[in-house]
């Protein structure tokens, strides 16, 4: 694979992980248990709580095994994801009495990932919090959403 291919490949993979995704093909002189020495990762989130690492002895051979774990973790990655907006939603409702968008991006999700997840959360915080049922109130204003 020319370096083109790998990047062509890498950001299709991020593209499907999320906003806040970081993916990487390395080779390494550190080896896993089988001696393979081509190394992928993808970080679901920029914190890097959720994350795929596999091994292999090519780049194609690494990038199919990254894609074929991707479902899996990022279904974790998801939950995650909105589990943490639920809980920001319930926060910010109880501290201003309602949970605009711009105040979820000032909470450091992307407004894609308000988009996505926003009404999960919404449901997510609706089920575990007293108070509910929660939303998303949608600012028309100049912080508004591009």
């Amino acid at each position: 694979m020319t370096p083109h291919e790998i990047k062509t490949e890498l950001d299709a993979i991020a593209k499907v992980a999320g906003p806040k995704s970081f993916v990487n093909l390395s080779i390494g002189t550190s080896y896993n248990k089988s001696g393979e020495f081509v190394s992928a990762v993808c970080y679901f989130d920029a914190d890097m709580r959720h994350s795929i690492r596999v091994y292999a002895n090519s780049f194609t051979g690494a990038l199919a095994a990254l894609r074929a774990e991707m479902d899996t973790e990022l279904s974790k990655a998801h939950a995650a994801t909105i589990r943490k907006m639920a809980l920001a939603i319930m926060t910010i409702t109880a501290d201003v009495g309602a949970c605009s968008d711009a105040a979820l991006r000032g909470e450091g999700f992307s407004q894609s990932e308000i988009d996505m997840h926003g009404d999960k959360a919404c449901e997510e915080a609706t089920r575990i919090g007293s108070g509910g049922p929660f939303q998303i109130v949608r600012a028309d204003i100049a912080n508004a959403a591009e």
